[in-house]
């Protein structure tokens, strides 16, 4: 894999509620214009607008902590001078399953 698959995150409100998980998977432009028709109702077609963000990479087979640890590191080093939208951030996992090292993972906050 050369793109991501990419997850939006918006955390769930208080201690007992779950976050939102919408995984995105790229459409090549050569067949963007007919792709095949989802058979569940639970897929559907979106675009990801053009944003700038802010990015942790990180390697390894990416666990919860994983992510929730990267996650916290950039917010760690984001100042005011860096404003990002926190009602939600995205993970992304660059490699298929199959592919045992040199992983690629990265968090993104969106940019104000």
């Amino acid at each position: 894999m050369t793109v991501s698959v990419a997850t939006r995150v918006i955390p769930g409100q208080g201690p007992a509620c779950e976050s939102n998980f919408t995984v995105s998977f790229y459409i090549p432009a050569e067949h963007s214009a007919n792709p095949p028709a989802p058979s569940d109702s639970n897929v559907f077609f979106s675009t990801i607008p053009a944003h700038r963000a802010y990015v942790k990479s990180f390697g390894g087979f990416a666990s919860q902590d994983d992510w929730i640890q990267a996650g916290a590191e950039l917010g760690r080093a984001l100042d005011a001078s860096h404003p990002y939208d926190s009602s939600y951030h995205y993970t992304a996992g660059y490699d298929s399953p199959f592919t045992i090292f040199n992983r690629h993972n990265e968090v993104w906050f969106v940019a104000n």
